[in-house]
C-alpha cells in the first residue's frame, strides 16, 4: 500500500506551457483526500515550487524537498533541514565557471544570484517564475563566510552542458552531486543533497517503509528517488536512462502521466472513472 507520493515538477507534473493539467490535480487531491501523503521532490527552490503546491491546495505544515533535496520546508516556510554546498567547493566551481566566461546561478536564502544577465537567465525566469539578481563582483559574494549556498546551477546550450557535466563530474564528483534537470542545465549540490536522500528522511520521519513510497520524475536529478522508491514511476518524456530506473513507464507530462499514474495505483479510488 503506498503511502508517500513524490512527484518532479518539471517535465513530469507540468506540460510545456508551465501549467499543471486538471487531470493531474483532480488525481492528486483525491489521493491526498484518501489520506497519502503526496509533496513535491524537485530542483527548484521553494519559493519557484510553492505556487503549484498552493494551486494543488497542499497543506500548510507539508514538507516540500527542494533544490534537489538540499532544502526541505513546509509549505508555510518553516525550514526542516538544509544542506548547503561545502564554502571551498563552492568557491572553486564559481572560479572555474568566471575563468571560462560561463553563466552560473548561486542559492542563497530562497533567492537566486546570476553572475550575468543575458538571454539564459531570462529564460530561467520565466521557468521558476522568479526574479534573478546580478551580481557584478560574483566571485566576493560567494565568498562571503557568512552565505551558505543551497545549490549552483550552469546554464547553456545542451552539447556544451554535456561536455561540462563531464568535466565537473571528473573534477569534483566525489564531493558532489553534479546532475542535469534539463539538457541546458548542470545542477550541483552537497553529495547528501539528492531527492533519494531527502525522501527517504522524510519517509522515516513519517514512520513509511520505503516498499510504500511511491516517484514520479524524468531527469537525471529524479534517479535518486526513483532508486529509494518502492513503486518508481517514469513519465513517457523521460530519457531511457531514467526510464531503466522505473517499475512503470507512464504517459508523458503533456499527457498527464501523473494521473496516469496514479489511477494505476490507486485504482479502488478511481474505478472505472477517468480523470
Amino acid at each position: 500500500m503506498i503511502k508517500l507520493v513524490a512527484i518532479d515538477i518539471d517535465d513530469t507534473l507540468i506540460n510545456a506551457n508551465l501549467r499543471i493539467p486538471e487531470e493531474n490535480i483532480r488525481a492528486i487531491r483525491k489521493v491526498i483526500e484518501a489520506g497519502v501523503v503526496v509533496t513535491f521532490a524537485t530542483g527548484r527552490m521553494h519559493v519557484s515550487a510553492l505556487p503549484f503546491a498552493k494551486e494543488i491546495g497542499f497543506s500548510s505544515q507539508l514538507p516540500l524537498i527542494t533544490y534537489n533535496g538540499a532544502m526541505v520546508r513546509r509549505v508555510d516556510g518553516e525550514l526542516i533541514h538544509h544542506t548547503p554546498l561545502n564554502k571551498e567547493l563552492c568557491i572553486d566551481i564559481v572560479k572555474q565557471s568566471l575563468e571560462n566566461n560561463w553563466t552560473i546561478n548561486a542559492y542563497y536564502d530562497d533567492r537566486v544570484y546570476v553572475n550575468k544577465y543575458n538571454h539564459y537567465i531570462r529564460q530561467y525566469e520565466t521557468l521558476a517564475r522568479v526574479e534573478a539578481t546580478e551580481v557584478k563582483e560574483f566571485l566576493d559574494f560567494v565568498q562571503d563566510e557568512e552565505k551558505e549556498f543551497s545549490k549552483l546551477l550552469i546554464i547553456d546550450e545542451a552539447q556544451e552542458i554535456a561536455k561540462r557535466k563531464e568535466y565537473l563530474r571528473d573534477r569534483y564528483g566525489k564531493n558532489a552531486q553534479i546532475v542535469n534537470s534539463k539538457d541546458i542545465y548542470i545542477e550541483i549540490t552537497d553529495p547528501l543533497a539528492t531527492k533519494g536522500v531527502a525522501l527517504e528522511n522524510l519517509a522515516t520521519k513519517l514512520g513509511i517503509d520505503q516498499s510504500e513510497v511511491m516517484a514520479i520524475g524524468d531527469s537525471g536529478n529524479d534517479i535518486s528517488m526513483l532508486k529509494f522508491a518502492g513503486v518508481a514511476v517514469a513519465v513517457a518524456n523521460a530519457s531511457a536512462k531514467v526510464q531503466s530506473y522505473a517499475s512503470f513507464v507512464t504517459t508523458s507530462n503533456e499527457e498527464c502521466g501523473v494521473a496516469v499514474a496514479l489511477q494505476k495505483y490507486f485504482p479502488n479510488l478511481f474505478g472505472n472513472c477517468q480523470i
